[in-house]
């Protein structure tokens, strides 16, 4: 039985991984497609005072093909995590909260392939165009559903892989001891920079206060000046 049930992540990791790689790759010319469309739209509006045409259009389609990024990123673990409260949890406590956002994730990503997957059918049975460039826009929707089902996949082959793996809310030894150099690290240059925020005048040195932005030649002078005053005051007294 769990020899069973390896082969069966094994099979879904790999479908889910070979797809997203595909994916992958149409994102990367669409994030690039999208760079070259913008950069020269406003070249030809700068210089020739003409506009690209369809240019919206376009960048609107690129657009749509980023969207198998988000799989890539799940599978990758590059998603930006906020772990305030959620790692005070414990691991039981995380495995529950990640087991609760997966299933809500992928029942609307489920919910949303089949509604664009319907919208695609209605294209291609209308022949539904983008108004300037003519292009067909059922491509366009066909990507963006199936990075939507790829999206599904992820979190399985995700949620999976934290289940099986019991260090995966642990954090390790030598990244506690990283993060507390690195904090101890940014303490002291704040310090010193306090220090060198609050020193008083009179501790500087005169070549360092001619050097420094702390007081100019002027305020030295006027010092000068007021120490002198308050040197005759005393004696005066």
């Amino acid at each position: 039985m769990k020899e069973s049930l390896d082969v069966s992540e094994m099979k879904i990791t790999k479908v889910a991984k070979t797809m997203t790689n595909f994916l992958t790759v149409i994102a990367v010319v669409a994030t690039l497609a999208m760079l070259v469309i913008t950069i020269t739209d406003v070249i030809m509006r700068f210089f020739l005072n003409l506009a690209f045409f369809g240019a919206a259009e376009y960048v609107r389609m690129t657009m749509i093909c980023i969207v198998p990024a988000f799989a890539a990123a799940m599978l990758a673990d590059r998603h930006v995590r906020v772990g305030i409260l959620v790692d005070k949890l414990g691991r039981r406590g995380q495995l529950i909260f990640d087991t609760i956002s997966v299933i809500l994730t992928g029942g609307i990503c489920s919910v949303i392939a089949w509604q664009i997957f319907t919208t695609v059918q209605f294209a291609i049975k209308f022949k539904d165009f983008y108004m300037l460039s003519l292009t067909p826009k059922w491509p366009f929707l066909l990507i963006f559903c199936c990075s939507m089902a790829v999206l599904v996949l992820a979190v399985i082959v995700v949620l999976i892989q934290k289940y099986k793996d019991k260090d995966a809310y642990t954090v390790k030894k030598d990244e506690i001891e990283e993060e507390i150099m690195d904090d101890i690290e940014e303490d002291d240059e704040m310090e010193i920079e306090e220090e060198d925020i609050y020193m008083l005048p009179e501790e500087l040195p005169e070549q360092i206060l001619f050097e420094s932005d702390l007081l100019d030649e002027t305020d030295l002078l006027n010092l000068e000046e007021d120490e002198e005053l308050k040197d005759k005051k005393e004696k005066d007294g």
